[in-house]
Parts: structure tokens; sequence; C-alpha cells
């Protein structure tokens, strides 16, 4: 995945003793204007990685299997509306794999079907755009359970070209909901951890984990 590199090094940074210095001084030098004693409401952005899981209605015939578990990763930002509320938006990477033997039946998206020349895999690649709203509930002094509502604008591209088959992509604009939990480790840096769906006819869970810098 592009964004997994990347992920990695955000993470490692969060937990790095240079971290809180590094936002102390970021912090005062970019001041954000908000009218607050709570330090806790600025702008945020962070990665999260985790499990995706898809639960596939597509019928095959036998010999085919879909491996519907995968590495999930996702870059968001975050735009406080007040104390409890944020606007969130996101991009997510993940994927699937089809394996079929030689003469089997594929259904694809949007109807595309046909017969394997050979036998062979295939990975679904899904990517995401989301936009959200995010809610923030204190249930210990560094704790707090979250809630999301959204929307994701998502594309899938699938090439079936090793089996003998077309190379095949879906989109479409699915709702999300999404809970979680925020632990905040000092007034820059949050880990969290997520569940996610999209539903979708072919529902997508996503459970991660991140972190977060507010600003």
């Amino acid at each position: 995945m592009r964004i997994t590199p990347i992920l990695f090094v955000f993470l490692t940074f969060l937990s790095s003793a240079s971290a809180e210095s590094f936002l102390g001084q970021l912090k005062n030098t970019f001041k954000l204007g908000f009218d607050s004693n709570n330090d806790r409401m600025g702008y945020y952005v962070g990665m999260s990685i985790g499990q995706s899981n898809w639960e596939s209605s597509v019928q095959f015939t036998p010999g085919v299997s879909v491996d519907e578990d995968d590495t999930v990763a996702k870059l968001f930002v975050g735009v406080p509306l007040n104390e409890t509320y944020a606007i969130e938006f996101g991009y997510s990477e993940t994927a699937a794999s089809v394996s079929a033997p030689n003469g089997a039946l594929l259904q694809a998206a949007n109807g595309v079907s046909f017969l394997t020349t050979s036998a062979g895999t295939a990975d679904l690649d899904f990517e995401s755009f989301s936009i959200g709203l995010r809610g923030k509930w204190l249930l210990l002094e560094n704790l707090s359970g979250t809630g999301k509502l959204g929307i994701h604008r998502w594309e899938s591209d699938i090439n079936f070209g090793g089996m003998g088959g077309p190379s095949v992509g879906d989109s479409g604009m699915n709702v999300s909901l999404g809970l979680g939990l925020d632990y905040y480790w000092n007034d820059f840096i949050t880990f969290r951890a997520d569940l996610e769906r999209v539903l979708e006819e072919e529902e997508v869970d996503l459970m991660m984990i991140g972190g977060a810098l507010h600003f």
C-alpha cells in the first residue's frame, strides 16, 4: 500500500521522547485562534492501521476462494466544530484477493462474468475518500468514547488478466458508521482505536489503531 510506510514512520514518531518538545514548539508557532482553555479542541492530523474484512455476497463456482481479510491503512484530518464534534476527512486503502482454478466461472463487478483459462490469483484494490461527523464523550480523565457518521466515496479495481479475464473497476458512495476510543497521552498526542463499517452491498468492516497530532 502506498501510505503504509508513511504510517509506520508517523506512529514511531508519536512514541518518541522528542515528540512532545517538537509539538510544543509547533503549537506556539502556529496559533489557530481558539478562544478556549481546552487544548484538546484544535485541528488534528493522524494515521491508523489495522484489519479489513469484506462480507462478499458474490457467488462463485466450486474451487474459487476469496480472501476477505487484509491490512487497511488510513490518513485523516479533523476540523473541530466545538468541544464535542469535529468534521473528519479521511483517505484509506485496503484489498482482498480471489483465487480460482482453470475453467472456473467468475462473476466480477457490474455483472461481468467469464470462465478462467488458467489458474491464478487476482487482487482487489479498494481506496476510499471519506467525510464524517465525529463526536467524543469523556469517559475517564484521559479516555473518551467516540462515534462517527460519514460518507465514503470509494473505488475498486481488480485485474483478472492472469486468469484470462478482464480488468474491472467499480465505484460508489455509501454511508459509514463508527465507534471507538481516544486515549490522551498529553495535550498534543492521542492514540485511538476505531471500528468502522462501510454500508455497501458488500459490507466492509475496518478495525484500526493509530495516533493523531493536535494543534
